[in-house]
C-alpha cells in the first residue's frame, strides 16, 4: 500500500519482493527504499534490503531461552493465539497480549522480548526512556515516544518492548522535576492505551525496580500478566549450557 501511494499508477515491477519479505522489514527502511526516482529503482532497492534479512542471522525463539514454567506457558500460549488471530479465528480483544517483567539485571528480561518477538516471526520494536529523553526537552521526548508507538501500530503484528520501565519516575513531589515527570507518566499511560487497542501489537515492558514504578503504570488493566523474574535454577542452567555447547 505505501508503495503504491508514493507511486500512483504504477504496476508493481518483477523486482518487488513478496508480501511476507516486505513484512520483515522496519517501516523506515520501505519508506527510503520508496522514495527513490522510479519505481523500477525503488523495487530494487527493496529486493536488496530483502535480502539482506534473509542473509542475517537465526533469531532468538523461546526453545532457545531458560524459562521458568509459568512464564513459558504464558508466552507459547501468547504465540499460539496470535496465530489464531492472525488465522481469523479469534479476535484479538480476547487475546492476553501484554507482559509485565520485573528482577535483577542480568536474568533475561530483554532476551525474553527478542525470544518471544523472533516465535512471532515478527518485527521487535524496543525503546526506552533513555532513548527517547535524550532526543532532548520534553517536547522532544513526546514526539520520540509517540514516533515508536506510530511505529509499533504501522507494523502490526510486533512486539513493542519498554526497557527500563522504573526509569518514567514516579509523578508527584515537590521537586522541580515534579511537572516533567507528571507529563512523562501521564503520556506513557495514553501511548500504552494506545498499543492495547492496536490490533496485532503485543506489550511488553520491564525494570529492575519494581519499587520506582508509578502505582498508575501498574494498575489492573494496564498489563494481563506480571512475572518476577530470578537467576534460573539447576535444569535452567543445563539448558542454557545445552544451547551454548550443544
Amino acid at each position: 500500500a505505501l508503495y503504491i501511494t508514493l507511486h500512483p499508477g504504477a504496476a508493481a515491477p518483477a523486482a518487488l519482493p513478496a508480501d511476507t519479505a516486505l513484512s520483515r522489514l522496519p517501516l523506515d527502511v520501505i519508506i527510503g527504499c520508496c522514495t527513490a526516482d522510479s519505481p523500477e529503482a525503488s523495487a530494487a532497492r527493496l529486493a536488496r534490503a530483502a535480502a539482506r534479512m534473509n542473509i542475517s542471522a537465526p533469531r532468538t525463539i523461546l526453545a532457545d531461552v531458560a524459562l521458568a514454567p509459568p512464564v513459558r506457558q504464558t508466552l507459547e500460549r501468547l504465540v499460539r493465539d496470535v496465530a489464531r488471530w492472525q488465522a481469523g479465528s479469534a479476535p484479538w480483544s480476547k487475546i492476553n497480549a501484554s507482559v509485565f517483567l520485573h528482577g535483577p539485571p542480568g536474568v533475561g528480561k530483554t532476551l525474553m522480548a527478542e525470544a518471544l518477538a523472533g516465535s512471532l516471526d515478527v518485527p521487535l520494536i524496543a525503546t526506552s526512556y533513555a532513548a527517547c529523553q535524550a532526543k532532548g526537552h520534553l517536547g522532544d521526548y513526546l514526539a520520540a515516544m509517540q514516533s515508536k508507538v506510530d511505529a509499533a501500530i504501522a507494523q502490526a503484528p510486533c512486539v513493542f518492548f519498554l526497557d527500563e520501565f522504573d526509569s518514567f519516575a514516579r509523578r508527584g513531589g515537590p521537586d522541580r522535576n515534579a511537572e516533567y515527570n507528571r507529563r512523562v507518566v501521564n503520556d506513557l499511560l495514553a501511548q500504552l492505551s494506545r498499543l492495547h487497542a492496536a490490533p496485532g501489537v503485543v506489550v511488553m515492558a520491564a525494570t529492575n525496580h519494581l519499587d520506582h514504578v508509578d502505582p498508575a503504570l501498574l494498575r489492573a488493566g494496564r498489563f494481563d500478566r506480571t512475572f518476577a523474574l530470578g537467576p534460573p535454577d539447576q535444569s535452567g542452567l543445563l539448558q542454557i549450557l545445552r544451547a551454548t555447547l550443544g
